[in-house]
């Protein structure tokens, strides 16, 4: 599903693009999917132009009313993976990958800027082990300073990533981020430091990865904190 925001802030969310108004719509969608843009144009099998430059022109994917997409420079990948709706005006693209980002516009009507969001990971906790009963514990010592450390790795854009106590619908705690780039990438080592009491023996600690806008792509990793007390 892709949700789709007008720039004058009306905001919806529709599994296929519909826009009428001549701005450009700024749309989200996520890598790995399939999306749908759609056109008003009255004839079948309307003119599409996408984000590829060649000699630093815009390039069409079809001639005016053809069905198929032979423009040697569009890139074959990107190619294989167009294709029509039942209505035979809207463009499908399947599998987006990152570089599917960008402007595309049918014949006349608005513009769609597309960028393409591509999920982390799952989180990783770093320095645990698995009990008996297959989670994941850390075992730490009372009244010394521990750090907890969690790596979301291989997002875009830059995933917020933070560190609960208990579980998720409480406040996130107070951690330290630090954030590296690398192939159209984030990476995201996220550090709760504390010094453990009594009472911490046993909790669950949530290390969280979300985007910050819709859609979010929510994922967890947790470990129980096992202490040697004095």
């Amino acid at each position: 599903m892709a949700e789709l925001r007008i720039n004058t802030i009306f905001s919806c969310i529709l599994s296929v693009v519909l826009c009428t108004a001549q701005d450009i719509h700024q749309l989200t969608v996520t890598a790995g999917d399939n999306v749908t843009l759609s056109c008003t144009s009255t004839t079948d099998y309307p003119t599409w132009f996408g984000p590829e430059l060649y000699d630093g022109n815009v390039q069409q994917y079809n001639n005016h009313g053809q069905s198929s997409f032979p423009n040697p420079k569009v890139p074959e990948q990107k190619r294989l993976r167009l294709g029509w709706a039942n209505d035979k005006r809207s463009l499908i693209i399947s599998d987006l990958i990152f570089s599917d980002r960008g402007l595309y516009q049918c014949v006349t009507v608005a513009k769609i800027n597309m960028s393409v969001r591509v999920p982390p990971q799952s989180p990783m906790i770093s320095n645990t082990e698995i009990s008996a009963g297959d989670t994941l514990i850390i075992r730490k010592s009372e009244s010394q300073v521990t750090s907890l450390v969690c790596i979301s790795s291989g997002g875009y854009p830059q995933p917020l990533v933070q560190w609960y106590r208990g579980n998720t619908g409480t406040q996130p705690i107070t951690s330290s981020s630090a954030v590296s780039t690398g192939n159209n990438s984030y990476n995201v080592t996220q550090t709760y430091t504390f010094t453990p009491q009594r009472q911490d023996d046993g909790v669950k600690y949530i290390c969280q990865s979300s985007f910050r806008t819709a859609p979010r792509h929510i994922s967890t990793s947790s470990v129980e904190l096992f202490l040697y007390c004095e």
